[in-house]
């Protein structure tokens, strides 16, 4: 380059080696800036080496620019709430989506489908990804939003056997009936019941609807007596019946079942996917059709009309992602209605300030994402999956999860409240309320103790300390 007749007025050469970078350039009379590399933050680190290949360094790198583009240190303490939140939506929200969403896009690619369904509200935040993942890629696939949900599908996809009796899944410990009612509205909604219907079908348990609420050993009573109530299982067919009406309606407009199409769920037991291919087969009037779902990982397996792809087999707690998905601007699908000539799913709408970041970045890094030119696409995708559910499970107490997820609520069941997975806790609550008490408001104890103030872990220390001298007392005498 020094013998050739380029002219030019100046030269800077920018690099991140001291020797190379700076002091040769100087030697040659050419202006150097030497600039450091941003090194991985701790949570980077443990990524990169607990899957230990190249292709985790590429992922860990992709999180490391978002940062320096964003001005995030890789020192918590000098982090702002607003740069965690984006930084939790753009490096962790996205392991747990991302790796998960690639591969039902592949896969259902691979096996010639054209469509891919995203059921709500799992599909709220799983469907935006897939756009963006085929946006990058040019895959051949079509995506669809579906509403439905367990509860506007369990009843009209009910099981029935062919003389019209009633499946004994109805009243297993995951049917209509599966836990306690927070209110006596609830248990009677959940078994299409009134006030009226239900003194006539179950005279004996007429003091139920004097409860504030029913407890799931309530509960497992009258399912027992339910099971056996032929008048109340007729009535129950009934009604499934007449929700069936506009339910297929919705069907019929959404789906071409000509189509070769596939739905994805997050996770789940099954329960929902066989409502679905009951409805499919009673809606077109076809019993050879199946219902063939995607998960990141089912409890149930395949059986007969219902084929299940699993992402995983591991066992490994999923459902604390379930608080995740509760933060889409939308409740659980309750039903169906006509309006202006369409069918359309009826909803409560709720808000949540981390949807707009999941939007922007958690869909950023899936672009990014979908860019990589991944040496083993198969291990990376379910290693970066593995690491994020056991990192969640490892370090609960990371200042990113406990600034953000912590604060995210959700109901384990139809019926019940949104609750938040580690509340603070209060001083007054530590002195007032029994531990069990305690230990029932939170999904984590030692998050929730994280999070409170030094005099409530100061009770709380304190009255563990008194515990122990009790059972001391005790033991001696």
């Amino acid at each position: 380059f020094f013998n050739s007749d380029t002219i030019y007025k100046k030269w800077v050469h920018y690099g991140d080696n001291e020797h190379a970078d700076k002091t040769v350039p100087e030697r040659y009379g050419i202006e150097a800036v030497h600039h450091e590399i941003l090194g991985f933050n701790t949570y980077e680190n443990r990524l990169a080496n607990y899957i230990k290949t190249y292709d985790a360094f590429q992922v860990a790198n992709l999180m490391r620019d978002f940062r320096s583009r964003n001005g995030i240190d890789k020192f918590i303490k000098n982090v702002t709430s607003e740069q965690s939140t984006m930084y939790y939506a753009y490096a962790y929200v996205s392991m747990y989506l991302v790796p998960y969403v690639y591969w039902t896009l592949e896969h259902s690619m691979k096996n010639g489908r054209d469509v891919v369904y995203f059921i709500t509200r799992d599909g709220n935040l799983l469907k935006p990804i897939a756009d963006a993942i085929i946006k990058e890629t040019g895959w051949p696939l079509t995506t669809k939003l579906m509403y439905g949900s367990r509860k506007a599908w369990r009843v009209p996809g009910i099981d029935f056997d062919e003389d019209g009796n009633i499946s004994e899944t109805v009243y297993s410990n995951f049917g209509l009936f599966q836990t306690s009612f927070d209110s006596v509205d609830k248990f009677l909604q959940a078994g299409e019941l009134t006030k009226e219907t239900f003194e006539v079908f179950f005279p004996s348990l007429k003091n139920y609807l004097e409860m504030e609420e029913v407890s799931l050993e309530n509960v497992v009573n009258f399912r027992n007596m339910a099971r056996e109530n032929k008048e109340y299982n007729e009535h129950l067919l009934r009604v499934s019946q007449e929700k069936l009406e506009i339910v297929s309606e919705y069907i019929k407009q959404e789906i071409d079942p000509t189509e070769s199409f596939t739905v994805v769920e997050f996770w789940g037991r099954g329960y929902t996917q066989n409502s679905f291919r009951n409805i499919l087969r009673r809606t077109f009037k076809d019993d050879s059709l199946y219902s063939e779902f995607y998960y990141a990982r089912s409890i149930y397996q395949n059986e007969e009309g219902s084929i299940r792809y699993n992402f995983t087999n591991s066992a490994k707690d999923l459902t604390f992602i379930e608080f995740l998905f509760n933060t889409v601007p939308m409740k659980t699908v309750t039903g169906y209605e006509e309006k202006d000539g369409k069918i359309v799913a009826t909803f409560a709408e709720q808000h949540s300030d981390f949807y707009a970041y999941f939007e922007k970045y958690t869909i950023e890094f899936a672009s990014a994402f979908a860019k990589i030119d991944f040496y083993d696409k198969d291990s990376i995708l379910r290693e970066l999956f593995d690491f994020s559910t056991d990192y969640f499970q490892r370090y609960k107490k990371d200042p990113m999860i406990l600034d953000n997820f912590s604060q995210f609520s959700d109901n384990a069941a139809i019926g019940g409240k949104d609750l938040a997975y580690a509340p603070e806790f209060t001083p007054k609550q530590m002195m007032t309320l029994r531990i069990d008490e305690l230990s029932k408001m939170t999904k984590s104890l030692p998050m929730s103790l994280e999070k409170s103030s030094p005099l409530t872990n100061k009770i709380f220390k304190m009255r563990q300390a008194n515990s122990r001298m009790i059972r001391k007392i005790l033991k001696k005498k």
